[in-house]
């Protein structure tokens, strides 16, 4: 299970957790202008910025910089299973 430091579960390891989190999305100039300096601006027809955040605490846990309609990445999936029967010796247990 991923979960945030609050308690708040989004779901199984296996499957991409910000499909569960609360998204943010910068889409227009005036948004973008909100976090880039001066005329550092990107051409939001060309590029979005997504903010992943807990919907129950709020705590904003990863950003990613995509074309608009770009699919939401999945960055990562960790081989617990792998881990554990080669580096631990033992099976993982299913929760």
């Amino acid at each position: 299970v991923t979960k945030c430091e609050c308690g708040h579960s989004f779901g199984d390891y296996r499957r991409n957790w910000k499909l569960k989190a609360s998204i943010s999305v910068r889409n227009s100039e005036a948004a973008l202008a909100e976090i880039y300096p001066n005329s550092d601006i990107a051409d939001p027809r060309w590029m979005e910025i997504r903010e992943f955040i807990c919907p129950d605490c709020g705590t904003l846990h990863e950003v990613e910089a995509a074309a608009p309609g770009y699919p939401i990445v999945h960055d990562f999936q960790p081989d617990l299973e792998g881990f554990y029967r080669d580096w631990l010796k033992k099976p993982l247990e299913e929760t």
